[in-house]
């Protein structure tokens, strides 16, 4: 029973990112929504669009099958995530896949300010890589 789960969806059975959030509003659930529309295979052609939906339940836990119903979809629409909060943002908009075609923030529908999650983000990577420089050319004997 996740806490944090992908529903990944097509236009067959939500035209829109607002139909998406037309069936999840009201919930409590914190989610991000980005439809993938440019991503390609290993041979370059383009991949169905499809939407990602990103859904936190909070402290709470919830079973595969009620994650599906609340979508109407089947339950091998659902995914566990493997990872943090922070990892599905990034990956949202492939910022940690550099390989694939970099999603503007726009694109992104979120009910929270998903531009300030992922500059934070951002910037705490920067700070850590940052404190392994200083740290490894100490202790290399680099700085003095």
């Amino acid at each position: 029973m996740p806490r944090m789960a992908e529903v990944v969806l097509y236009p067959s059975q939500y035209a829109d990112v607002e139909s998406i959030v037309k069936a999840i509003d009201g919930r409590g659930w914190k989610y991000c929504i980005i439809k993938h529309d440019k991503d390609k295979r290993e041979d370059g052609t383009l991949k169905d669009a499809h939407y990602h939906c990103y859904v936190h339940f909070g402290g709470a836990n919830w079973q595969f099958k009620n994650i599906a119903n609340a979508f109407n979809v089947g339950e091998n629409y659902v995914n566990k995530i493997k990872g943090t909060w922070s990892d599905v943002e990034a990956y949202a908009v492939h910022r940690n896949a550099q390989d694939k075609y970099q999603y503007p923030l726009e694109e992104v529908t979120a009910n929270y300010d998903f531009a300030v999650a992922i500059e934070k983000r951002e910037q705490f990577r920067e700070n850590t890589a940052r404190k392994h420089e200083i740290r490894d050319n100490i202790v290399s004997g680099n700085w003095h």
